[in-house]
């Protein structure tokens, strides 16, 4: 018992005295947790069946994984650093593959957007960290 209180003692002090969001990324990196990015827009009513998303993002701190739930034809996925250049593109033709990680280990520190285009021109997006 006394092993427990100490150990949860440990926790709740080196929750306060880290900051929040290096405290977090810490124990994502050490975990391989994956973070949704949320995702706005939408895409063709061609390609959508259903009123559910159809394709999911999460990031781990060295992955961006796309996955799609569904055939939603063929959808550019275009990546942007926080200045606007274009940090990753790729056409992807969602009949054949349903997921593309992303190696994003090397990239520098900082924001980034997702956009995935469908061939109307629609899209979707979000956002993410780098750390």
């Amino acid at each position: 018992m006394k092993k427990i209180t100490l150990v949860c003692f440990i926790i709740i002090l080196l929750n306060a005295l880290v900051p929040k969001t290096s405290f977090s990324s810490f124990s994502s990196s050490l975990t391989g947790e994956k973070n949704e990015v949320k995702l706005v827009g939408s895409l063709s009513e061609n390609h959508v069946r259903s009123v559910f998303n159809q394709i999911e993002v999460f990031k781990t701190a060295s992955e961006l994984d796309v996955n799609f739930l569904c055939d939603v034809g063929s959808i550019d996925i275009v990546v942007y650093d926080d200045s606007g250049n274009i940090a990753y593109e790729e056409n992807v033709d969602t009949s054949a593959v349903r997921q593309v990680s992303i190696d994003i280990s090397g990239w520098d520190p900082g924001s980034y957007e997702i956009r995935l285009i469908d061939t109307d021109g629609n899209f979707m997006y979000g956002e993410f960290d780098v750390e």
